[in-house]
């Protein structure tokens, strides 16, 4: 049923509109705007979402090269999180999965 540029169905009587799923461009904008806004250096750290789900791969730090706390990720991961998307992480300097956060040592490449 359309009455607007939403889309509704009738359930049980009523008429309830439908809630789509976002797309993959929708979930990677939102995912980019709370990395941004966190100060995530983008040139250092991948990511995709496909499906419900967002993969993180290379290294996150801040602009700058500073580091992260194990809170300000923490905070991030449930902004994520309340996208509605599951977190998979394949970070080089955190581990975020499992839902505990800690940080990896990174070693040298002279080592």
């Amino acid at each position: 049923m359309k009455l607007d540029d939403n889309e509704y169905v009738l359930d049980k009587g009523k008429v309830m509109p439908v809630h789509k799923k976002p797309s993959r461009l929708e979930s990677n904008k939102d995912v980019r705007r709370i990395l941004l806004r966190h100060r995530v250096d983008l040139s250092q750290l991948a990511f995709s979402c496909h499906g419900r789900t967002v993969s993180f791969s290379g290294d996150l730090v801040k602009d700058g090269g500073r580091d992260f706390s194990a809170s300000e990720i923490d905070m991030m991961v449930l902004e994520i999180l309340g996208l509605n998307l599951g977190v998979l992480s394949d970070l080089k300097n955190w581990d975020i999965n499992g839902g505990t956060i800690s940080k990896r040592e990174v070693k040298d490449k002279d080592e």
